[in-house]
């Protein structure tokens, strides 16, 4: 509970005089590093499985930062055949019509109101023993976690070590390549 007390007078000082009501389930919290995103922007939660972009989790952002709550597990389609789901933080403005959860997303919805991913970082889920799983699988627990992405060399795919999840969303395209 500290860290949401330290958040919710962060969103008060960014200039959010409404009280933060906590979100259900596994916390993602973080800041919006984007000179000029508006406030009431949308952060979703992109999980990449076969070149389908499923959105599962969202929050309207406040003050420069959010507070996401992801209640349940990643639907089934979000999961990849290892038992691992990677989903990436994205920021979109105000105007975006993002899809009902465990629905895929559009390409050019996605492009055109795009503002920002999180840098370098992702939401992971990992399920028991489901497949054959990356070697950095182990270092996660089973659930949610959160991950910075360690680049890796060319034509190898990065991977993840467990970070905080107090996460950055910035403007880079700063996505990990783990598959």
């Amino acid at each position: 509970m500290h860290r949401l007390a330290l958040f919710a007078i962060a969103l008060t000082a960014c200039g959010t005089s409404d009280p933060i009501e906590p979100p259900d389930g596994f916390l993602v919290s973080g800041s919006i590093d984007i000179a000029g995103a508006p406030a009431g922007s949308q952060l979703a939660v992109i999980w990449e499985v076969d070149d389908a972009l499923i959105k599962f989790g969202d929050v309207t952002t406040q003050g420069g930062g959010f507070l996401l709550g992801l209640a349940s597990d990643p639907p089934p389609r979000a999961i990849n055949p290892s038992g691992i789901a990677v989903g990436v933080l994205v920021l979109f403005d105000a105007a975006a019509n993002l899809p009902l959860d465990g629905a895929a997303f559009d390409d050019d919805a996605f492009d055109a109101h795009f503002l920002g991913f999180g840098d370098y970082q992702g939401v992971l889920w990992r399920g028991a023993g489901i497949g054959e799983q990356p070697e950095w699988a182990p270092e996660f627990p089973e659930g949610y976690s959160c991950g910075r992405c360690v680049l890796a060399g060319e034509d190898e795919p990065d991977s993840f070590v467990p970070t905080a999840c107090d996460l950055s969303i910035v403007a880079d395209e700063n996505i990990c390549n783990w598959q």
